[in-house]
């Protein structure tokens, strides 16, 4: 089951986050999966000479509704260990039923230290492989797409560890005591700290019944991780957005029954208090929110027209506003300037996206003029459609498609290519009755920071979005404890 955390992270933001946090309007063409591809079993490719130490199946649940399961395998080779997994998952996204596959396979010493590892991610609209390898206290990295190919040398000082192998070590019994230890998360290319301690053994809830087990918690990139094994391993898991994995026999965990998840309405949020007229978006000019169930040290709330009026432990009051956007001749990057570099997902220097930011900006010599041209230029570009991908730039440019988050990093490197620092914004958007995870930019212009919406075609964007962080994937841990939890009032409309 250790494979279980290194693809639960990858899940949570890469198919989990990206199903969720997209809102736009469906397209027209319909998706038709057949019955027997919804049926696939993840199999494996079975080597000879292979010792298998350990097998098992989790079903995989959200408010206790099959949305996937996956499969986990520890092999004993010599004194090497390989943990290999699988993990499916079937939701509805936009009308569109999305099926993903994730398989990791992560070679270890006999004593669980990661020394190299394997990542495919697979969906109907990509295939991403990641490979990584440990070696005199580095972590290289190999990531490629039918598009791209990118490598990366991070710094992995001590006995770097992944989750996963922690987990492992978990269900052993060899943690006693509480451990921190350097981590690669996968979805933002960093080494992060995470953190494990044994809570003490305890009487779980288990399909509906008390099952006496040892409780362990995993801090790690933001997210915390609730963990019970028992003495045949790891019995049940707990992490955001109330998604829970729950040890089954094979039978159990591929009978996948009823209609799949909507995970867009599922999460999305009904708004309270003063009634929002969609039909008057473009003309409203500020709203004041009232947010509730929120941890606000995780949230970055103020910034560009946004603005915080009152925090709480568990609330925030803030003012969202439209601004009037003048003439910008020319832009003083002094102390920004790191937001017009390019970045592995922003590649604001590569040719094509330079070609394709001449294109949209036209013949306007005003960055203003420039940021809303680009808005609608990349709205017209690309054709609105679920995706479950690890979007860049460069990949989006080819794909000629996208929800929120590759609109919002084409966006981003178009802008860039042009000397306009640009950063990324997450949050929830109003439309259609309700507040859905999303994504957008903010753009530095005379002197203050702009939001711009490019799956909307706005520049600025209305005050109808409520970023809760700035940044890209990297931040986005923080919004999932948020997920499912969070609720809004209106208190005042303009």
């Amino acid at each position: 089951m250790g494979g279980r955390r290194l693809i639960l992270i990858f899940i949570i933001f890469i198919i989990f986050f990206f199903l969720l946090i997209i809102y736009i309007k469906p397209g027209q063409e319909k998706v038709v999966i057949t019955e027997k591809e919804l049926e696939k079993v993840p199999g494996e490719e079975v080597l000879p000479g292979i010792e298998t130490k350990k097998e098992s199946w989790m079903g995989i649940y959200i408010d206790n509704k099959k949305v996937g399961y996956s499969y986990t395998k520890i092999r004993k080779i010599g004194k090497r260990r390989e943990i290999y997994q699988k993990m499916y998952l079937k939701v509805i996204q936009l009308e569109k039923e999305q099926e993903v596959f994730a398989t990791t396979i992560v070679n270890t010493d006999e004593n669980y230290v990661p020394k190299n590892f394997d990542f495919i991610l697979e969906s109907l609209q990509q295939k991403i492989k990641i490979k990584g390898e440990f070696k005199d206290e580095k972590l290289y990295l190999v990531m490629e797409t039918p598009e791209f190919k990118r490598e990366l040398t991070l710094e992995a000082k001590g006995i770097a560890q992944l989750p996963l192998t922690v987990e492992r070590l978990i269900e052993e019994g060899k943690l006693k005591e509480e451990k921190t230890f350097p981590y690669f998360d996968p979805t933002t290319f960093k080494m992060e700290q995470g953190k494990v301690y044994y809570i003490g053994e305890e009487e779980v809830d288990y399909k509906n019944r008390k099952v006496k087990a040892k409780h362990y918690r995993i801090t790690a990139g933001g997210i915390i991780t609730d963990v019970w094994a028992d003495d045949k391993g790891i019995l049940k898991e707990e992490t955001p957005p109330r998604m829970v994995f729950l040890r089954e026999t094979k039978e159990e965990a591929i009978t996948m029954e009823g209609k799949p998840l909507n995970i867009l309405l599922k999460f999305a949020v009904k708004p309270e208090g003063k009634e929002i007229d969609e039909l008057k978006r473009d003309e409203y000019k500020k709203v004041v929110y009232r947010l509730d169930n929120i941890n606000t040290s995780l949230l970055d709330l103020e910034f560009a027209g946004q603005k915080l009026i009152e925090r709480g432990n568990n609330y925030a009051i803030i003012e969202v506003i439209k601004p009037s956007v003048g003439e910008v001749e020319e832009i003083d990057t002094a102390g920004v300037s790191k937001y017009i570099k390019p970045d592995p997902f922003i590649q604001s220097d590569a040719p094509e996206i330079i070609e394709f930011a001449k294109k949209g900006a036209g013949n306007f010599k005003d960055y203003a003029k420039i940021a809303k041209s680009l808005s609608i230029y990349v709205y017209n570009y690309l054709e609105k459609s679920p995706v479950v991908s690890f979007p860049s730039a460069l990949d989006v440019l080819k794909m000629k498609k996208g929800d929120c988050n590759e609109h919002a990093v084409l966006y981003a490197a178009a802008t860039r290519a042009l000397k306009i620092p640009t950063r990324i914004a997450v949050g929830l958007v109003y439309t259609e009755g309700y507040f859905y995870y999303h994504a957008w930019d903010a753009v530095y212009l005379n002197g203050e920071w702009v939001f711009a919406d490019p799956t909307f075609a706005q520049f600025p964007a209305d005050p109808l979005h409520i970023m809760l962080r700035l940044g890209g994937i990297e931040k986005q841990a923080d919004v999932m404890a948020v997920v499912g939890n969070i609720k809004i009032e209106v208190i005042e409309i303009e």
